[in-house]
């Protein structure tokens, strides 16, 4: 039986997310890190982030939807993907396979 995602894996998957696109070491990565300022993410690496987001997490998020719910931190960007993650599974267990 698959387990919920808990807070400490949605944080280590957005950690190696932003550590592959952005080709940082994730050590440089803390939840007070901002996206452009601290790790230097562009316009194209903030229209790749959601992409990886939706395909590791299987949740919808849209370029558009990223860019409005302002995930300007990786604070920011965890708890998007868990409500993300509660609304695309509520009633039911979050699958983390």
């Amino acid at each position: 039986m698959a387990k919920p995602w808990t807070s400490d894996e949605i944080e280590t998957r957005v950690k190696a997310i932003l550590e592959y696109q952005l080709g940082i070491d994730r050590d440089d990565i803390n939840r007070e890190s901002r996206l452009a300022e601290d790790l230097g993410a562009d316009s194209l690496d903030l229209l790749c982030i959601p992409h990886e987001l939706r395909r590791i997490f299987l949740i919808p998020m849209s370029n558009r939807s990223f860019a409005s719910e302002n995930a300007g931190t990786v604070n920011l960007l965890c708890e998007i993907v868990a409500s993300k993650l509660g609304e695309r599974y509520a009633g039911t267990e979050i699958a983390n396979t």
